[in-house]
């Protein structure tokens, strides 16, 4: 085979994953060939799709055309029905979905009030020419760190600040290893989500048709993950071992 079907999965789950992270869904169309070994998926943007009373539909709105053998011309907007049985939809699981909308508040929070603090100094006037101010920028700053540390420990990001002093090798061990748990519990839940989908697909063919997909032993896992966090709290492993467990693996 050109690829194996591990590969597929992988770049299917990656797809998918990206999809998730930008707009909280993602959507395959399986369209099936005349040729028994010609069924492909085919991934489509989640932008326009919509369900009433449980008929999936996808609004497209004008766009150019054309064909090789004739004028380019634009193509009116429309509103397609979507087959439900050849549309595999995918959604962010609800526990990734909570921590990141409560992060990215924060986030939006601290970058819309991040240069205002300078706004507390006086202006030096004709009159007051070397105005007294009693604002400390410092406070300010390490303020915003850290609402920016706790509005990302949840998600275990570093956050943007690789200079700060709060930051030390034991702090990004800690949030690498949440970071990399919740990566893998999103691996995890694509998987599962991908063996339902498929299922219920197989099952308009044949009634007992079931798959269940997991990731194989040599993946990284998130209990191997808690065993390393409570190791790395007791002073049992070193930050290499970490590091190389987190990115080689």
């Amino acid at each position: 085979m050109r690829n194996s079907i591990g590969e597929i999965i992988l770049n299917i789950v990656e797809d998918i994953a990206k999809s998730l992270i930008c707009f909280g869904r993602a959507y395959y169309f399986l369209y099936e060939d005349a040729d028994p070994a010609g069924i492909r998926l085919v991934s489509f943007g989640p932008v326009g799709v919509f369900s009433v009373f449980g008929i999936n539909m996808q609004w497209v709105p004008r766009r150019p055309g054309s064909h090789w053998d004739q004028e380019s011309e634009e193509r009116l907007r429309e509103i397609r029905v979507l087959n439900k049985e050849n549309v595999l939809h995918f959604k962010m699981p609800m526990k990734i979905r909570r921590i990141l909308c409560a992060q990215n508040k924060t986030l939006a929070a601290l970058d819309e009030n991040q240069d205002p603090g300078l706004n507390f100094y006086h202006h030096a006037t004709h009159e007051n020419p070397n105005p007294v101010n009693h604002f400390d920028f410092s406070v300010w700053n390490e303020a915003q760190e850290c609402a920016l540390y706790r509005a990302t420990k949840g998600t275990g990001w570093n956050g943007r600040k690789y200079d700060s002093s709060k930051r030390s090798d034991f702090f990004d061990c800690h949030r690498l290893i949440r970071f990399r748990r919740n990566q893998i519990f999103l691996r995890d839940d694509i998987l599962r989500q991908i063996g339902g989908e498929i299922t219920r697909i197989g099952r308009g063919y044949d009634t007992e048709f079931s798959i269940r997909m997991s990731a194989s032993d040599g993946l990284p896992s998130i209990e191997y993950l808690n065993e390393l966090e409570v190791k790395l709290m007791r002073e049992e492993v070193g930050f290499d071992e970490v590091i190389d467990y987190c990115y080689k693996r």
